[in-house]
């Protein structure tokens, strides 16, 4: 199918098209959408090929501690490490297969820029290769997308312009989906919609402004849960700055905090350190500022469900996953119902003293 696509993207340009005017092309693979496939010209690709799986992916429990349940109980599910798209396939040749089957996009991107430079359109066409998201390969147990975790978040991209972008340059700023349309359209001379909420990124990305002179938005993660892979919660994330929080929507489960300068695999939750309080008090307050819509509705979007979805467990595979275990208590302490109060520094110094935390909500007069 990969190569279909390219021969119907190369017809519209050598025969389609209006060649006296600008175009733009949306070339969009689905080629390494599970299963991959290898085409039977790269089926031995890559047979010797040592993939290192991630160390997170050790079901340990240095590895576990501080993650949500539902992040430990994923590993025997569909989208697991443990019980991978329901089999026992090895990931190592999984990814191999993977892996080969992106060598016939490689070919792709091969044959588009043939055509450019023979065309002699190589040297006014902006060619951006990219996915549309992140994947994780045995991260923190977990494959496939669907989290707020760096490997799913983060997606790789490769822009090309020569003339207009410095070469061979990696341009480290953190930029948002968000912000795509408006720099194609800014490439393009034409004035973005008032709707769009990105913003062009072509000064920074020409090396007019300095990267770190570019002000970063916030980044902003959404996903809602499918009852068709029940296995991820409705998930809202905030990056700032390198603090990430997330927390998860209609689950009795954790909430993480991440310093990602100085935890950048996402291995030491820092929600309950009480160094990052304020932080933490004030990413929660970004965060449920930022999910409004543009009427100032927080909606929670559902589908209509008509089965059970992809729920099975391999009987043989990890167990389901314990509380936390700074949740279990004894009864009717003091402190009992202190969790239902906003965060702060006062209720902190009430929780470590087992003392119960009275809270007001200020009031304008």
């Amino acid at each position: 199918m990969t190569d279909e696509l390219t021969d119907y993207q190369l017809e519209w340009l050598d025969h389609g098209r209006d060649k006296s005017k600008p175009f733009f092309i949306y070339m969009s693979h689905k080629a390494v959408h599970s299963d991959a496939k290898p085409a039977p010209r790269h089926a031995s690709l890559y047979k010797d090929l040592d993939i290192q799986l991630p160390a997170s992916m050790a079901n340990t429990a240095e590895n576990n501690r501080g993650k949500p349940m539902w992040v430990q109980n994923q590993r025997n599910s569909w989208h697991g490490a443990d019980f991978a798209y329901h089999s026992r396939r090895d990931l190592k040749a999984y990814f191999r297969d993977y892996y080969r089957t992106l060598s016939a996009v490689d070919d792709s991107v091969g044959r588009t820029l043939a055509y450019l430079r023979k065309n002699n359109l190589e040297k006014d066409t902006l060619i951006v290769f990219m996915s549309d998201n992140g994947f994780l390969m045995g991260e923190h147990g977990l494959i496939d997308k669907r989290n707020a975790y760096e490997p799913s978040v983060r997606v790789p991209m490769v822009a090309y312009a020569p003339g207009l972008l410095p070469k061979g340059t990696v341009n480290e700023t953190r930029i948002r989906n968000l912000d795509i349309a408006p720099t194609f359209l800014d490439v393009a001379g034409v004035k973005a919609p008032p709707q769009l909420e990105g913003r062009s990124i072509l000064p920074v990305a020409t090396g007019a402004v300095a990267t770190k002179d570019w002000p970063e938005d916030d980044f902003i993660y959404e996903y809602y849960w499918e009852w068709g892979y029940p296995q991820t919660p409705t998930t809202f994330a905030i990056e700032r700055g390198r603090m990430k929080y997330i927390q998860y929507h209609g689950v009795w489960d954790l909430e993480e905090l991440y310093d990602l300068a100085k935890d950048p695999g996402e291995m030491r939750n820092l929600i309950d350190d009480p160094a990052y309080l304020t932080t933490k008090i004030a990413l929660r307050a970004g965060l449920f500022a930022k999910l409004a819509n543009d009427k100032g509705e927080h909606v929670v979007p559902y589908t209509q469900r008509y089965s059970s979805g992809l729920v099975l467990r391999d009987k043989d595979g990890p167990p389901a996953a314990q509380f936390p275990e700074q949740w279990l208590t004894t009864p009717d302490l003091p402190g009992r119902m202190n969790g239902i109060f906003p965060d702060s520094p006062e209720k902190a110094a009430a929780d470590k003293a087992g003392a119960a935390y009275m809270w007001r909500p200020k009031t304008s007069q």
